[in-house]
């Protein structure tokens, strides 16, 4: 076993393959046991038991092909590997998704968890709302979201714009300071948009189907659902 007393911030000498890249900061973490890996442009970090293993590396060269990015460092005392795949992944414990699956190789031990930024999967373009607590919006309304950068999100409530702000943690998604415009409309459309706004204020997480269909779920258990054209 790669476990010791002595094992506090081992600096290891890393083997390069592929080519050279200049990352910005990642992450990924697992469970069971608990690891947490970061990588920037100059350090490699892996945490494992709950802080008895810690392997610090200069950051190595990455080999990159058909959506899969992989690391290795060959040290005196331990040897890594890490592959990111381009693949949705649900953490085991929250079950927050996150863009990318990552498995590390630690000296024969197998590491399984997910990693990147959970609000690239939000970010990208407009959600068009397919359903609204499990109704259909009704005939010549649009109701839509926008996940942007800065933590602000936006969308056509139905009758009315709305904004706001939104917050990832590690365990959900939270909106925030909601507002918007004041125009008025049939009794249906307003009706509508009371009842979105309603349920958007008290989404506490979201998932992705396997279908790539937006999924938020409010702390009632309602749900609206949402897709990309």
């Amino acid at each position: 076993m790669y476990r010791s007393a002595a094992l506090a911030a081992l600096l290891v000498s890393a083997t390069a393959f592929g080519v050279a890249i200049n990352p910005e900061h990642f992450r990924a973490t697992g469970n069971e046991p608990g690891w947490r890996l970061d990588i920037d442009d100059e350090t490699l970090t892996l945490v494992t038991h709950l802080g008895e293993t810690k392997l610090v590396s200069p950051t190595p060269r990455t080999e990159h092909a058909d959506g899969i990015t992989r690391y290795r460092v060959d040290g005196a005392v331990h040897a890594l590997t890490v592959t990111v795949t381009d693949q949705r992944c649900a953490d085991t414990m929250t079950g927050m998704p996150y863009p990318n699956r990552v498995v590390v190789e630690l000296d024969g031990e197998t590491l399984s968890g997910c990693g990147g930024d959970p609000a690239m999967l939000l970010k990208g373009g407009e959600w068009t709302v397919e359903t609204i607590g499990g109704d259909a919006p009704v005939a010549d309304s649009h109701v839509s979201l926008t996940f942007m950068d800065a933590g602000r999100i936006a969308g056509a409530a139905s009758c009315n714009r709305f904004m706001g702000g939104y917050a990832l943690s590690g365990e959900g998604l939270t909106l925030s300071q909601m507002g918007s415009t004041m125009m008025a409309c049939e009794d249906a459309a307003m009706n509508q948009e009371r009842r979105f706004l309603e349920i958007l204020s008290g989404v506490n997480r979201f998932e992705i189907s396997d279908d790539g269909a937006l999924l938020l779920h409010a702390s009632d258990g309602r749900i609206i659902k949402a897709r990309r054209p």
